[in-house]
């Protein structure tokens, strides 16, 4: 057997019976092309763990993944010898065997921070960065899906059909969609603009990951978009966090005031105040 483990840098090869380790020994690293084949196979180095299994390790193998075979060479290896009767022992045809993902499959979190509530008029719309994002297994994403929607009250949805607002609201929706491939998702200031004139007062904006082992997760957060100048404040993590009791809970705040007056940064600083509720 051969299988991926958690991280996806290495995989383990299982033999089926003691071997002679092919006159190595145990933690010595050798070229995997010796002894083993698979794709990238001249990228990985190796080494025995013992006479019957073979640690690979594959961080820089990237096209190899789950299901692609391992094959042990032909005439590179032979039993071990435990008898009086070793030269009657015979070196190995070559065997395959199609790799295995880890067991249980490594946790993905997609990991990307929004403000609660944004101001549609604010210089340079939104920027939503998505690299601190976990569980990559230190390849490229397979899969990273951007899903953008907007809601908002059936009555201003309703009203921007009849005054021709909704059909650029729709486009605005579809433009960002058609730019949401990259891991920073961004809405212009005039998409942003064009939504809260078409009746959405809501941005939902849903970040799907899959790494190379088959591990997935969808992380889902929603904006308020206000046509008032209201200054951003970002929670570090969120706004739901959780502590289990007895453990400490750290909380940390970035706030500007709103630039729609055309404020520079430096005259935008805000002033912080914290309210603490027993529930």
């Amino acid at each position: 057997s051969a299988r991926f483990a958690s991280t996806g840098a290495s995989i383990l090869v299982q033999l089926e019976a003691v071997s002679d380790m092919a006159g190595m020994l145990a933690g010595e690293y050798f070229p995997c092309a010796a002894l083993l084949d698979f794709a990238d196979v001249d990228t990985a180095e190796c080494f025995w763990v013992g006479a019957t299994q073979i640690y690979a390790e594959v961080n820089k193998a990237l096209d190899f993944v789950p299901g692609e075979n391992v094959t042990l060479r032909a005439n590179t290896t032979m039993l071990a010898c435990d008898d009086d009767r070793c030269e009657c022992r015979v070196r190995n045809n070559a065997s395959s065997v199609a790799s295995d993902p880890p067991d249980p499959l490594p946790d993905v979190e997609p990991v990307f921070q929004v403000p609660d509530s944004i101001a549609v008029c604010e210089e340079g719309g939104l920027a939503v960065e998505a690299s601190q994002s976990i569980g990559s297994g230190g390849r490229d994403w397979t899969r990273l899906v951007w899903s953008v929607n907007a809601t908002g009250p059936p009555e201003s949805r309703a009203a921007a059909k009849v005054n021709g607002t909704w059909d650029n609201a729709t486009k605005a929706l579809e433009s960002m969609r058609d730019r949401a491939e990259a891991l920073e998702f961004i809405a212009e200031t005039t998409e942003l603009q064009a939504l809260a004139r078409g009746g959405f007062d809501t941005l939902v904006l849903s970040l799907e990951l899959e790494n190379f082992l088959g591990s997935t997760k969808t992380e889902s957060v929603e904006m308020k978009l206000s046509t008032k100048s209201i200054p951003s404040v970002l929670i570090v993590g969120g706004a739901n966090q959780v502590a289990k009791v007895g453990n400490a809970l750290t909380v940390e705040a970035s706030g500007l005031a709103s630039g729609c007056d055309g404020r520079s940064l430096a005259q935008r600083a805000v002033d912080y105040a914290w309210d603490l509720y027993r529930l």
